[in-house]
């Protein structure tokens, strides 16, 4: 007998959310070790235009290596509120990337202090792998479905703001990719229990009554089961099987 129900009246639906399937690249760098975040199309890297300061915008920049410009290199710090979420950390100062006004369209990113306590969801991120393009992820504000990018394109001096970056569309200036090491992505949440079963639930192929709601009249096919009965209430006697 199949294990499959079916609810009077209204049917139940499941909504599958698919988070990142795979880690973001071959290695998890252990957390606290200093990163570079590259736009996935462009050798241009996420950086804190002016230095390390509070508000400071988020643009791209060449951040060549061998200079070792800490306001180039982030830092990712577990959440402890949020699971699978993080904090993204500039390297020298207590100072962390967060969506300025809230977790808007449009919002500029800039550098803020972030109080863990507080709990703020435009200061903390996921961290999703590309279908698309191997090795890269994209950055999901926890307080929205919108993505870090660069806006107007992967261009030196492109300010970071929030957008939806629909997946599909696979622009390069949505997706990020860690240099120094990848930062491991959470596995997909396990599927959701099937539903407890509940009074009135019937077992697909199992035999029912179908009763009136208000009567206790039983729908049946008018002198017996051949093609074209018609189909009327009657009161069912003597039955055979529970209702």
């Amino acid at each position: 007998m199949s294990t499959a129900r079916i609810r009077p009246l209204f049917w139940a639906t499941v909504i599958c959310l698919v988070y990142g399937l795979a880690p973001a690249g071959a290695e998890a760098v252990p957390l606290g070790k200093a990163v570079y975040i590259k736009v996935s199309d462009q050798n241009l890297y996420l950086h804190a235009s002016g230095g390390s300061n509070p508000g400071a915008e988020q643009t791209l920049h060449s951040c060549p290596k061998g200079n070792n410009h800490p306001n180039c290199q982030w830092v990712f710090e577990p959440s402890p509120t949020r699971k699978d979420a993080y904090y993204i950390k500039i390297s020298d100062q207590n100072l962390y990337l967060h969506a300025s006004g809230g977790s808007n369209s449009g919002a500029q990113q800039t550098l803020h202090p972030c109080p863990k306590n507080n709990d703020h969801a435009n200061c903390q991120w996921f961290v999703e792998a590309s279908p698309s393009r191997p090795g890269a992820i994209y950055l999901r504000s926890a307080g929205a479905s919108l993505y870090l990018h660069a806006s107007g394109g992967s261009n030196p001096g492109a300010k970071q703001t929030l957008h939806p970056c629909p997946k599909g569309n696979n622009h390069g200036n949505c997706q990020w990719i860690i240099e120094g090491g990848a930062v491991a992505v959470a596995p997909p949440p396990p599927p959701p229990p099937p539903p407890a079963p509940q009074a009135g639930d019937v077992m697909a192929g199992e035999r029912v009554y179908l009763k009136i709601s208000d009567q206790p009249l039983y729908l049946h096919a008018e002198g017996g089961s051949g093609e074209g009965a018609e189909q009327t209430l009657h009161a069912c006697p003597n039955r055979l099987f529970p209702k």
